[in-house]
């Protein structure tokens, strides 16, 4: 099942330095731990960033994790 907003979450890009990696999903800059509100298509959407890898990173959306990757750039 999907959660509800979280289908429309995109993660924009990965900056920061090895030991503190930000998350840009939907225009919004979150660190590992930190908690935000993003807007989406259909209204705001709170999640928790869970971690950030290299190539993506995992969110905790009211309580159930998804992992968001960057999309390829071909």
């Amino acid at each position: 099942r999907t959660l509800p907003g979280a289908d429309l979450l995109v993660l924009n890009g990965i900056s920061g330095s090895a030991d503190h990696k930000l998350a840009m999903i939907n225009g919004r800059t979150v660190a590992e731990g930190e908690e935000a509100e993003v807007s989406t298509a259909s209204g705001r959407v709170k999640l928790r960033c869970v971690e950030i890898k290299g190539e993506s990173a995992v969110v905790e959306v009211s309580g159930e994790r998804k992992e968001l990757h960057l999309r390829s750039s071909e």
